[in-house]
């Protein structure tokens, strides 16, 4: 159940991230699809860590936030098209 919240999450940040780092020319599909790759992705790595049980749903979330985040900044910020 986590995981669900954790891809919840990060599609809101997809969806805050394309308000705020508009005009690339990327669209809220591909923002998601990046987001919910980053965010899951960063949750199960930190589930999986010896930590991620001793912190529960909200460091999962926190990961989740962290890794959706870096996902789009840095997609947003490369130079390949």
């Amino acid at each position: 159940m986590e995981y669900v919240w954790a891809a919840l999450v990060s599609l809101a940040v997809a969806l805050i991230g394309n308000r705020f780092l508009a005009g690339s020319g990327y669209s809220l599909i591909v923002d998601a699809g990046l987001a919910l790759g980053g965010g899951v992705g960063a949750a199960y790595l930190f589930g999986m860590t010896t930590i991620g049980g001793e912190a529960g749903q909200t460091g999962i979330l926190i990961f989740a936030v962290i890794g959706a985040g870096l996902v789009l900044l840095a997609r947003r910020t490369s130079s390949i098209a």
